[in-house]
């Protein structure tokens, strides 16, 4: 059976702090959760996001 895909996607509408904190909201909702996330970021914000994400 295959798990669901959510994917979130924005463009320039969230500022590299406000990426940050829905990164680290997002993950306590589906960290242990079946499913499998995508996040699709603008360039900019690839940095801080990859540190949320690390684990």
């Amino acid at each position: 059976m295959r798990k669901p895909l959510i994917a979130g996607n924005w463009k320039m509408f969230k500022t590299t702090a406000e990426a940050k904190a829905f990164a680290e909201s997002f993950i306590k909702l589906y960290i242990s959760s079946d499913v499998q996330v995508a996040i699709c970021a603008p360039f900019t914000q690839l940095g801080a996001l990859k540190e949320a994400f690390k684990e």
